[in-house]
């Protein structure tokens, strides 16, 4: 007899996660899958995902680096473009290759109209936000400048936008929010929504944050950013799902991907 946090599938008889939204064996719809447009995966996965995501990417970010390290010299423009985009193509297929077989819960969100009209929601608020928390720490601290994530994200894109729009606009936030949302916050919620919200929030922000720049007076006064998209993303991701966020995050991306070829003109 299965647990009650397990089920047994009608068509095949096999047991499974009952968070799942489809058998993993038969496929077949779970009907007795609690209300929730969450995302879940096995917790394995869901494990294997957020390390990935904030483990996997500096790893991968050295070993990249390390290779083009005799190739590309370090002031070399292209450098933190090809670290960047290989890293991202990278955690992109590996990720494809965790998920591959729970495919289902990714893209029914992608079915629903809802979906893209939160996601068009949620992308109005974080920018939106964004720009108030912009003008408000400005005031408060006027020499501050560009953090240093922001500043390699706009010499990334103004070498070469075409492949920004990929890699930041499309795979980063894939790479993330499999990371954070459908890994770290799923994870944390079959414990507690508390810890989910608090835990997601504060380690999305500070993977934004490098506090060992030269100025962290700079990092800090980005912080309230990333901290504010953070939670309008956990809210967008555990009322909407997968595709919501997803939406939001990747507009939000690509607007700054534009914003930055076309105010450096």
């Amino acid at each position: 007899m299965a647990s009650e946090k397990r089920v047994t599938c009608a068509e095949c008889g096999n047991s499974y996660d009952r968070l799942l939204l489809r058998c993993p064996f038969c496929h077949k719809g779970n009907e007795e899958r609690p209300d929730t447009r969450m995302t879940f995966l096995p917790i394995p996965h869901q494990i294997s995902l957020f390390l990935i995501g904030i483990i996997g990417v500096n790893v991968i970010a050295v070993i990249f680096s390390i290779i083009f390290s005799a190739a590309v010299k370090d002031n070399d423009p292209y450098k933190y473009l090809l670290i960047n985009s290989m890293t991202y193509v990278t955690l992109f297929v590996i990720d494809f290759c965790v998920i591959l077989k729970y495919y289902n819960e990714f893209l029914e969100p992608f079915k629903k109209g809802r979906t893209y009209i939160a996601g068009l929601i949620g992308f109005a608020v974080v920018y939106g936000g964004s720009l108030v928390i912009s003008i408000i720490m400005s005031s408060l601290v006027p020499s501050a400048g560009t953090g240093e994530n922001q500043t390699i994200a706009e010499m990334m894109v103004l070498n070469n936008p075409i492949v920004c729009v990929f890699v930041l606009g499309l795979m980063g936030p894939f790479v993330e929010e499999c990371a954070y949302r459908v890994g770290l916050f799923s994870l944390c919620k079959r414990a507690s929504r508390i810890l989910a919200y608090v835990l997601t929030i504060i380690v999305f922000a500070v993977i934004h944050i490098d506090f060992f720049a030269d100025n962290i007076v700079n990092e800090l006064v980005a912080l309230p950013d990333y901290l504010f998209a953070a939670a309008i993303f956990c809210v967008l991701y555990h009322f909407e799902g997968f595709g919501a966020v997803y939406l939001a995050h990747a507009l939000n991306n690509l607007l700054s991907v534009i914003l930055i070829v076309t105010t450096s003109k």
